[in-house]
């Protein structure tokens, strides 16, 4: 009892923002605590029904959880944290691997960000920066460096200008779409030509244009080819 009030878990300004950990004689324990910390016990010693869950019924606080047995502490508080904590639930499952009822997994789309640059005109400022780094993410350069570095940059050059495209033509751009526009040639020598006379940002979308159908009418189809073979590796994880 001296060590717990020395502690501090009986103040109930810690009920606001700490994590319950326990009772004492029915009288419940928060920690309130700006730190790292680690729960150690044998398996089956009660980490997840004695501290996890726990915390998770309580704890008003926004919490990202990595659910390891197929969601299966979504599945448990997920209900009690929407209807009695308030809290809007996002559960990411892309391998649909979590046995959640009644929850459905979000979906995200990575190009978001680019998309919202574009509908916002406050934003749009940022687009070719979020554009490049979007790139560059996707198709980052190797630890080590290799002599494959001017193709990567072609095949990112390609990759920005088939995202902004899509990002600009008004409709939901997914990297889906990106990699069916890129795998049919006819398509996208098309939209090559259509952006060669667009004005949107600047001309930004025709200097891409510009630059890429030159390889293909300066003898350099074979380079063009490669940048878009690099390019298709890099969006195949999104087919259909």
């Amino acid at each position: 009892l001296k060590d717990i009030k020395q502690a501090g878990l009986f103040k109930r300004k810690n009920q606001k923002t700490g994590y319950f950990v326990g009772l004492y004689k029915g009288t419940p324990l928060f920690v309130d605590i700006e730190s790292n910390g680690m729960v150690l016990s044998p398996a089956g010693g009660g980490k997840t029904t004695g501290f996890v869950i726990p915390v998770l019924m309580h704890h008003k606080g926004s919490i990202f959880v990595t659910d390891m047995k197929q969601g299966s502490l979504a599945a448990i508080t997920a209900r009690s944290r929407r209807k009695h904590l308030k809290n809007e639930i996002i559960i990411l499952d892309p391998t649909h691997a979590a046995l959640v009822r009644k929850q459905p997994a979000a979906r995200y789309n990575p190009l978001s960000v680019l998309i919202d640059d574009w509908l916002d005109e406050t934003k749009r400022k940022y687009l070719m920066s979020d554009l490049r780094s979007f790139a560059k993410q996707i198709l980052p350069e190797p630890k080590q460096a290799t002599e494959n570095t001017f193709f990567r940059n072609g095949s990112r050059k390609l990759l920005q200008f088939v995202l902004l495209y899509l990002v600009t033509r008004g409709e939901t751009a997914t990297l889906t779409k990106a990699l069916l526009l890129m795998s049919d040639m006819a398509a996208l020598e098309t939209a090559l030509y259509v952006a060669k006379t667009s004005d949107l940002l600047g001309g930004e979308l025709k200097r891409f244009a510009d630059d890429l159908l030159g390889k293909l009418t300066d003898g350099k189809r074979e380079q063009f080819e490669s940048f878009r073979e690099g390019a298709l590796q890099v969006l195949e994880p999104y087919s259909p």
